[in-house]
């Protein structure tokens, strides 16, 4: 179990949402061809996919070698697509 000082050093899943919903819309997206508005319409499946990553990368206090070319594309299942366990 996690004491205090552990839950500090973790990214917090507000933190990640702020960003999310902090995003310039109609902005070119990146290599990955994904617009901030596709991200923020994906609503809590982005946020909880991209708040792990980010604790993934805080907690092993380094980004990825390729992090400038990672393409991260959630794929959807049957289903609701706003169902986070449908991707």
């Amino acid at each position: 179990m996690c004491n205090e000082h552990e839950k500090m050093l973790h990214m917090m899943e507000s933190e990640v949402e702020a960003a999310i919903k902090g995003l310039k819309k109609g902005k070119e997206p990146g290599e990955d061809n994904i617009a901030a508005e596709m991200i923020q319409a994906r609503g809590g499946c982005s946020l909880e996919m991209l708040h792990g990553l980010c604790n993934q990368i805080y907690n092993q206090k380094e980004c990825p070698e390729d992090r400038d070319r990672v393409i991260i594309v959630p794929t959807d299942k049957k289903g609701d697509r706003v169902e986070c366990g449908n991707y």
